[in-house]
């Protein structure tokens, strides 16, 4: 199981679209999550009352609407790429147990996942705090953040297992049309 995890951490680590993938998803976060900031601002102003610490919570940190992508992304991307360029045979001579080998890549998936939600969320935090900063009350109580926090990870690592699931359909070879003579 150690080579296989080994195996899968430096795949998924050298292949450039998780890379691009990763900092797009990033980068995006920060964008809507500075919209969203200045939208609760311009509410704010418009009517002239406050908004509650839970509202802008829930607006500013689940506005990482493309991170569940990604992460699905990743899970095709780990089976597909395998099965589109032939390095399934590498990953087989690897670990020639297909049940280890697929457990290790999701195993190396969640955690990307997991670390990618994360990341995500520092960036929403962030971000959402340059704007709102002292003009949002937070009354959100800790247990509550926690718990919308960890279900935000655990969605984006359920999305990266079903695109782990869709990985081998996504590269069937489909019969191909032949030129009419």
């Amino acid at each position: 199981m150690k080579a296989a995890l080994a195996y899968e951490w430096i795949r998924l680590r050298t292949l450039r679209s998780t890379w691009w993938m990763l900092g797009i998803s990033l980068i995006v976060t920060a964008l809507l999550t500075l919209a969203f900031s200045g939208l609760i601002l311009d509410l704010q102003a418009a009517s002239g009352q406050g908004v509650s610490g839970t509202e802008a919570f829930i607006v500013v940190l689940t506005r990482s609407v493309l991170t569940p992508v990604v992460a699905g992304l990743i899970g095709v991307f780990a089976i597909a790429h395998d099965l589109r360029y032939g390095t399934i045979v590498t990953t087989l001579l690897v670990t020639p147990r297909r049940i280890v080998a697929l457990a290790a890549k999701a195993l190396v998936v969640s955690s990307a996942a997991a670390t990618l939600a994360l990341a995500n969320l520092a960036v929403a935090w962030v971000a959402g705090l340059v704007v709102l900063r002292d003009r949002v009350s937070m009354d959100l109580a800790l247990y509550d953040l926690v718990r919308a926090q960890l279900g935000f990870v655990l969605l984006v690592v359920g999305w990266s297992l079903i695109g782990l699931a869709f990985g081998p359909r996504s590269c069937r070879n489909r019969p191909r049309s032949r030129p009419s003579s």
